[in-house]
């Protein structure tokens, strides 16, 4: 057996959670037979773990630094494609095509059309088009200067 390096693995339980690093050892799974095994050391000094307990474990497989992420409500499936309505400096709104990459927990990745530090619409565009005057509800929050990095995936 192989052993692959993996990203941050967290195991959950209810009320209390496990953070390590793990390995995968089925490089190739069986497509009839279970999911791949991965091995995880975690501290275990409270004895909250069983052996062959079943957990929830939350698998990040690799981060994306510099990715433009908003909000999933943000961006909307119209006849050209997905879109999201900016906030332009004047206060009004402008509808602009995206290219989504992925969408994980509430986020969606947006590969081109924004960029980073952009403003967007995440309530009532139903009732916008090009140019409509908006109002921001909430207080406004500075960009960071350099975005997080994101999970490529988690299974």
């Amino acid at each position: 057996m192989m052993r692959i390096p993996l990203g941050a693995l967290l195991i959950v339980l209810i009320g209390c959670a496990f953070f390590g690093r793990g390995y995968l050892f089925d490089a190739v799974p069986e497509p009839r037979a279970r999911p791949p095994a991965a091995a995880q050391p975690v501290t275990n000094d409270d004895t909250r773990l069983w052996p062959g307990q079943f957990v929830n474990v939350i698998l990040t497989l690799g981060m994306q630094a510099d990715a433009v992420v908003v909000p999933s409500a943000a961006v909307q499936i119209g006849q050209n494609g997905p879109y999201v309505f900016l906030v332009q400096p004047d206060s009004t709104v402008e509808l602009r095509l995206v290219r989504v990459d992925r969408t994980l927990d509430g986020r969606t990745v947006v590969a081109e059309g924004i960029a980073a530090g952009d403003r967007v619409v995440v309530d009532g565009q139903l009732r916008l088009a090009n140019g409509t005057r908006v109002a921001v509800q909430r207080g406004e929050v500075a960009p960071p200067p350099k975005p997080p990095a994101v999970p490529v995936a988690e299974r």
